[in-house]
C-alpha cells in the first residue's frame, strides 16, 4: 500500500521538461515584483494550462583555468606558520584594510604575488550545460 501510495505521489509531480517549463515561465516573475503587496501566508490556490515547446541544448566542453582562492592561500599560509608568524601576517594585514583603507602593494610585490598565482594556476575541461529555451503560452483556468 505504501508503494502505491508512494507511485501515485510520483506520477502526480511534474516532469523534469516540466519543471523546467516552470522556470521558464517564472522569469517573467522579476518583472512582477513590484506589484506584489508584502507580507506572509499570502494563500495561493489555482490551476494554469501550459503549452508550447522547449529546446535543450547539448551540453559542450571548454577549456578553463583555475586559480587558487585568495580563501585557500591565506589558510595555507596560516596552517603552516607557527603562533608568532600567524600574527604577524594578521597584523599586516590588518594594518593593510584598517578602516576600510587598503594600502596599495609595491609593484615587485604585486608582480612576486602574479608569479606564485600562475605557478599555482592550472588549466582544466569544464562541461558547460546546454541552454534551455521555451516558446509557451501560459492560461489560467477557471477557479474550481
Amino acid at each position: 500500500m505504501a508503494k502505491a501510495k508512494q507511485l501515485a505521489a510520483d506520477l502526480a509531480k511534474p516532469s523534469p521538461l516540466e519543471y523546467h517549463a516552470l522556470k521558464l515561465l517564472a522569469k517573467d516573475a522579476e518583472k512582477l515584483r513590484d506589484q506584489l503587496t508584502a507580507g506572509q501566508g499570502q494563500e495561493i490556490d489555482f490551476t494554469v494550462h501550459i503549452t508550447g515547446s522547449i529546446g535543450v541544448g547539448e551540453d559542450n566542453q571548454y577549456d578553463a583555468s583555475e586559480s587558487p582562492k585568495l580563501i585557500d592561500v591565506l589558510a595555507i599560509l596560516l596552517g603552516k606558520a607557527g603562533e608568532q608568524r600567524r600574527q604577524t601576517i594578521t597584523d599586516i594585514l590588518e594594518t593593510a584594510y584598517r578602516d576600510g583603507q587598503r594600502t596599495v602593494p609595491t609593484e615587485e610585490a604585486v608582480q612576486a604575488a602574479e608569479a606564485v598565482i600562475l605557478r599555482c594556476t592550472h588549466n582544466t575541461t569544464k562541461t558547460r550545460r546546454g541552454n534551455v529555451t521555451g516558446s509557451l503560452k501560459i492560461q489560467k483556468l477557471a477557479a474550481r
